[in-house]
Order: C-alpha cells, then structure tokens, then sequence
C-alpha cells in the first residue's frame, strides 16, 4: 500500500510518500483529478468486491469517494479518465476477454454511462487525450507485436491512430509529456 510519487522526470527519492490501500494482488491502484483541482490522486480498485476508493489527496487517510460498479471479477482492470471533458476524472471497467469498455461519468455506482468494445483477448488497454480536444478516449497495445491502436470517441469502430512503437513485449505508459 505504499506510494511514491515524483514531481519530476528525473532520479531521487519520492517527493510524496505515503501509504493507501491494503496492497496485495487484489488491490489495482488507479490514479485521476476526482475534484476537479488540477491535482492527479490515488485511488484503489478492489477486485475481489468491484469497489472504488478515491482520495482527493495524495496523502494517508480514509477515502474521500467509495463505491462499488461491475461485478468483483480478479480479470476486469480499472481506468480512470475525463471521458466528457468537464473537468472530472472518473472511472471505468476494461473486461480484457471480451475487449469490453465500462465507462461512468460520475464516481458512483449503477450503469456504465458508455458501453463498448474495442480490441480483444491479449491486449493492454490505454487511456488519453490523443487529439487534444479535452476529452480522454481509449486505446490498446498489442504486446507480441509493439503495436498502438488508438480511439478518438469513447466507441467501436476501427482505430482512428495505428502504429509501432517500442520492443515487442514492452509495458505500454501513456502521459502528457511535452505539455502540449
């Protein structure tokens, strides 16, 4: 359950620790702007009962937000993003066999607000702003080959950008870094 964040693209020690969450394998961590304060912060998936727990400080204590969405299943993964650009990030489910998307607007419980499927079994699910209009849509890479296929609306269809990148095998890590 411990954290270590780093201000910077460089080495050193953490320059926020603290420690959130129970750990164990069961426990994804996830990370978002929950408030709307410009501020990513942790949160925690827990899969064996399909709950959220969201901070709005990146700091020990209890959770800020906590409910539950999807069923407790150890394969679904959990992304967060601002999926209708209004300035929150909230969550949603990746079902990786069926290449199924599960997106809520809100950080509560009921119905996925967006329903989808892009990709299927195999693939590593990726979330950003690809073309820059202010809202966070889905992706994913293929492993074996190095390959991106990236969605620019929160929908099936085919991949709006494809390329190759990387060595076959890597861990894909997507992020704004040239603050453009």
């Amino acid at each position: 359950g411990a954290w270590f964040l780093r201000n910077s693209n460089s080495g050193g020690a953490g320059d926020v620790v603290f420690t959130y969450g129970a750990g164990g394998i069961t426990q994804r961590p996830i990370k978002g702007d929950y408030n709307n304060d410009g501020i990513d912060t942790a949160g925690i998936y827990d899969q064996t009962s399909g709950a959220f727990f969201l901070r709005n400080a990146n700091s020990s204590g209890p959770a800020n937000i906590v409910f539950t969405f999807g069923p407790a299943a150890t394969n679904w993964i959990p992304l967060c993003g601002d999926w209708n650009n209004d300035g929150f990030d909230t969550i949603g489910l990746y079902e990786p066999v069926s290449g199924t998307f599960f997106l809520k607007n809100s950080n509560t419980a009921g119905a996925a607000d967006i329903t989808f499927s892009f990709g299927a079994g195999g693939a590593t699910m990726l979330v950003g702003d690809w073309n820059l209009d202010g809202r966070d849509t889905i992706g994913i890479y293929i492993p074996a080959s190095g390959s991106w296929f990236l969605r620019n609306t929160n929908a099936s269809g085919a991949a709006d950008v494809v390329f190759g990148y990387g060595p076959a095998g890597a861990t894909p890590l997507t992020g704004d870094w040239d603050a453009l």
